[in-house]
């Protein structure tokens, strides 16, 4: 799927920017999915929205969830 061209896009990143406490991505280098994740993580940047992007050795596998749930948890509570 090419995300790029999903529409509607958003109107306002600064309205985005406000509203959003966190967006924030994870992925494994070694994901399946590595092409789409990718193209998927970049609409937030070319739309200006502020996020957090990790990309870590791994596929999608639970050591690998694990590591990100240790990091992402505390950012939501």
């Amino acid at each position: 799927m090419d995300f790029k061209t999903i529409s509607p896009r958003l109107s306002s990143a600064a309205d985005a920017n406000k509203k959003l406490k966190l967006l924030w991505f994870a992925r494994g280098k070694d994901d399946s999915l590595v092409k789409s994740n990718q193209d998927f993580s970049e609409l937030p940047t070319m739309d200006g929205i502020k996020h957090t992007l990790i990309v870590t050795e791994g596929n999608h596998r639970w050591p690998v969830w694990r590591r990100y749930l240790v990091d992402f948890l505390p950012k939501i509570f």
